[in-house]
């Protein structure tokens, strides 16, 4: 299993994330110009995008560190059976 300490809700990236989505949709709900509805949904978009890709990247960062000590492991323990059944 992979482990990984993450802030998730708790982080700063979050809220400000969130506050771009709310942002972007009240503006796309009560703008009354068009373009402003536009842009509302737009940056509302484009705020979950971000953080959803931010998101991926810090979980695939923590899945190559696993993948990292695990291999190194499996190596470490190969080596040591060559060497015992060498002797």
């Amino acid at each position: 299993m992979i482990k990984g300490v993450t802030k998730g809700v708790k982080s700063t990236e979050f809220w400000i994330s969130m506050l771009g989505m709310l942002g972007g949709i009240v503006c796309a709900v009560f703008a009354e110009a068009q373009w402003a509805q536009v842009a509302g949904a737009i940056l509302s978009a484009v705020c979950g995008k971000s953080y959803a890709d931010s998101r991926k990247t810090v979980k695939a960062a923590i899945a190559l560190g696993g993948a990292k000590v695990d291999a190194a492991r499996i190596a470490a323990e190969a080596t040591e059976a060559v060497g015992k059944s060498e002797q």
